[in-house]
């Protein structure tokens, strides 16, 4: 699906600023709910926008949201090497990319800004966190990680009082929506085969080879002991769980 960002229509919400609870609908143009660039001292005084739609009368955070309209990726100083790969890895999908507040392409690690991408369609809540992670590799896996929380507020285009006019990056691109049930294939296939790839660790062999039930004042000790072991082989709380039947 061919995606024109200027003639667009997306469902979102606007926030007065990141300290605002109550989500305001809104209804239009992707152009007209990022805006442009405006300086404040402190960007914590600048709008936000989250490209979501939230259940009737929900407060902001990620309970509330229903569906994800648009998929925007955070990227904080990264080089103009990383940069161009991004952009050309994304070169065949419409977004918009704008730079943040710490943007600053003078230093060596100082392009920061967020790459909105459209969808062929709206998203569940629960998908979010897969279409997030196969977009993110297609990009060379740069993204911020920490703000990939599907009810994520974004601030509008900010920078500094002192940010030159020719470093405040905004660029729209023509381009197809993100496929998204191909897309989500290809995330569960991939988390397949890393799962698939996972050695059973020295620490749960251990744990199975047990001669007999952990003694009664023990079993803290030494499962406490068994889960360092796991966690320092790679597998942590959010790795695949054996569900019995």
């Amino acid at each position: 699906m061919h995606v024109n960002p200027n003639a667009v229509t997306i469902h979102a919400v606007n926030f007065w600023t990141v300290k605002d609870r109550r989500p305001k609908a809104f209804n239009g143009s992707p152009l007209a709910l990022i805006g442009q660039h405006r300086a404040w001292h402190d960007k914590r005084d600048a709008p936000c926008f989250s490209t979501v739609t939230y259940r009737k009368r929900a407060t902001r955070g990620n309970e509330g949201v229903v569906t994800l309209t648009a998929l925007v990726m955070d990227y904080d100083h990264l080089t103009a090497e990383q940069t161009g790969f991004v952009f050309d890895q994304s070169a065949p999908w419409a977004s918009v990319a704008y730079s943040s507040f710490s943007h600053d392409p003078s230093l060596p690690n100082g392009w920061s800004f967020r790459l909105m991408l459209f969808l062929d369609r709206p998203i569940a809540a629960a998908e979010h966190a897969g279409l997030w992670r196969v977009v993110n590799e297609r990009l060379g896996g740069v993204a911020d990680k920490q703000a990939n929380d599907v009810g994520r507020v974004w601030f509008k285009p900010s920078c500094r009082y002192d940010t030159p006019e020719e470093a405040r990056l905004f660029l729209v691109h023509q381009g197809e929506a993100l496929n998204v049930d191909g897309l989500l294939s290809e995330a569960g296939a991939t988390a397949g085969a890393r799962f698939a790839s996972v050695q059973a660790p020295v620490a749960l062999c251990r744990l199975a080879a047990l001669p007999k039930p952990i003694a009664e004042g023990g079993r803290n000790s030494t499962l406490t002991r068994l889960g360092g072991a796991l966690r320092r082989q790679g597998l942590d709380e959010g790795a695949p769980r054996h569900r019995a039947p």
